[in-house]
């Protein structure tokens, strides 16, 4: 399922909704636009899976609880 949603006032366009899926990804256009600073990215230095089996790098992870909690 593919929908808009809205995340701290900014619309977020074409989120995929996959609910076996084991990581949420966040393009680096959308986290850069949602002005996330690059000091919340942790460190994981494991790679994902993706669905022809490709391996994908990362840059990290975001908590998003804890970067707009505060």
């Amino acid at each position: 399922m593919v929908i808009t949603i809205t995340i701290d006032n900014f619309v977020v366009m074409k989120t995929l909704v996959a609910q076996g899926s084991s990581v949420d990804i966040l393009y680096w256009k959308t986290f850069k636009k949602l002005k996330i600073p690059d000091t919340e990215i942790q460190p994981y230095d494991d790679q994902i899976v993706g669905f022809s089996r490709e391996q994908v790098d990362t840059r990290g992870f975001v908590d998003l609880y804890q970067v707009w909690k505060t």
